[in-house]
């Protein structure tokens, strides 16, 4: 997201501030430890490297999760997929955990963009969690999460980790697949019933306006009409501009005019969070890791 020396000078909060700083408040920051050089962290490219306006190109997106999964193939550490990549935190953003626990997913989700899959995965424990223990929660059923992301290696680890978390078949499905042609004659997601709820875990943001305006449109035609939600968490523009190269840092007045009526939503719910990056960035939460959540639901 922007250069190394930089990261390393980024504040953060302390992991026992975390959860309670989740959704927003202002945290107390201290200046976090520097437990690695600078020539030891993953890189981040930059516009040069296949860059536009902060957009970079797909074939970056994918030189890195190639990079990450030979790495993974070949290193006996288990957080070498994520200490390889310059967003994968091993998990799901803390954002998502607390919506998940607030009932915010539920039915047949959707995972925009997801990566390595540590958000359906995630998804996937909990609700085999909820269900054994059966009348004991209240919190809704999710029936089936199905992923999608443009980087087909990104789509092989994230069966890897399906398959390693023991998730029964058929409850995660994969697809590469790229966001703007999820609603495509021939797409594995046009003749699927409609979702229920969709989750963009910082995907718009890496998008051009022009990818973005289908994909939000395309988006729109797999949710169930008049009650389905997307949730979308991206880097917002309070981040400081200084030194910022990718991705995009998005305005709530963008969110706004992209989620409108003509494009089959309305925004319900607009909020301000904290979006943890991996600590061997030189940073957890702080300044250069401010973030939207947004809610918006499908007319």
């Amino acid at each position: 997201v922007f250069s190394d020396s930089d990261a390393l000078r980024v504040r953060s909060v302390s992991s026992r501030n975390r959860d309670l700083f989740a959704f927003g408040a202002a945290p107390r920051r201290h200046v976090p430890k520097r437990t690695q050089t600078i020539s030891q962290l993953p890189a981040v490219p930059s516009r040069a490297e296949g860059s536009e306006d902060g957009v970079l190109s797909p074939e970056v997106y994918q030189s890195i999760y190639t990079r990450a999964a030979t790495k993974s193939q070949t290193s006996s550490s288990d957080d070498s997929f994520e200490s390889s990549t310059p967003w994968d935190i091993g998990g799901p953003q803390p954002t998502i955990r607390k919506s998940y626990q607030a009932g915010d997913f539920y039915g047949r989700v959707l995972d925009c963009g997801c990566g390595a899959g540590e958000n359906a995965v995630y998804l996937a424990q909990q609700q085999l969690l909820q269900s054994s223990l059966a009348s004991s929660t209240s919190l809704p059923e999710i029936t089936g999460v199905v992923g999608f992301d443009l980087v087909p290696e990104a789509i092989d680890t994230a069966r890897t980790r399906a398959i390693a978390a023991e998730v029964p078949n058929g409850f995660l499905q994969f697809h590469a697949l790229s966001c703007d042609e999820i609603d495509v004659p021939g797409s594995p997601l046009r003749d699927q019933p409609k979702f229920d709820v969709a989750i963009d875990s910082a995907l718009l943001h890496c998008l051009s306006d022009t990818i973005a305006q289908t994909y939000v449109a395309q988006l729109s035609q797999l949710l169930k009409p008049h009650t389905g939600r997307v949730f979308v968490g991206c880097f917002n523009d309070l981040n400081p501009e200084a030194g910022w190269s990718n991705p995009r840092r998005l305005s709530e007045g963008y969110l706004r005019e992209l989620f409108c009526e003509e494009r089959g939503f309305e925004i319900v719910d607009l909020r301000e969070v904290w979006w943890d990056r991996p600590s061997v960035r030189g940073s957890n939460m702080g300044s250069c890791c401010m973030a939207y959540w947004m809610e918006a639901r499908r007319l």
